[in-house]
């Protein structure tokens, strides 16, 4: 599979304002949370549940629940 390294462009900004930048690190948080098919394997590449009862997560329906609690 090739990578699109070449023809992208990626952009670094400042976020000074603290509810936005509050924001944003949500966003970053959903996008770090456990995928809903994110298998966890162990040594010996065996499926093993996720530690804690972490509930996996579908990224767009949390951004989705994330987005209608911000508008209320």
């Amino acid at each position: 599979m090739t990578r699109n390294l070449r023809n992208r462009v990626e952009v670094v900004f400042p976020v000074y304002d603290e509810e936005i930048k509050k924001q944003v690190l949500d966003f970053v948080d959903i996008q770090f949370m456990p995928a809903g098919k994110t298998q966890l394997l162990s040594e010996d590449l065996d499926q093993v549940d996720w530690p804690g009862g972490i509930k996996q997560n579908c990224a767009q329906e949390s951004f989705h629940d994330f987005l209608k609690q911000q508008t209320g």
